[in-house]
């Protein structure tokens, strides 16, 4: 859900963000074992993590695309996504648990 919010306000291919936290999403399920998934700690760190990687797979695919990007661009914006999102993550988490009686 982050990825297509991100594709909204992006003015990127609709779509990328959207595989790309897919992406995230299933090397999260991979160590989903080791995880507290219920600690709002956790939530923020993994959402972090996540969304720093899938800005800069973004960045790569804009730089292979359209060109290069500036490096301080990069940084500044991969660390702005990755704080955001983190922000988000567990009061979305918060809100998917209670409205999860909808797709039962």
């Amino acid at each position: 859900m982050i990825g297509l919010f991100k594709d909204l306000g992006s003015a990127g291919p609709l779509g990328l963000h959207a595989l790309l936290f897919l992406a995230a999403g299933w090397a999260v399920l991979q160590v989903r074992q080791v995880l507290f998934r219920e600690s709002p700690v956790t939530q923020v760190v993994v959402a972090f993590i996540a969304a720093c990687g899938v800005a800069v797979a973004g960045a790569l695919f804009v730089a292979m695309t359209a060109g290069g990007v500036p490096w301080g661009q990069v940084l500044s914006r991969t660390l702005l996504s990755g704080v955001l999102t983190a922000a988000l993550a567990p009061l979305l988490l918060i809100t998917l648990m209670q409205a999860r009686w909808l797709v039962r």
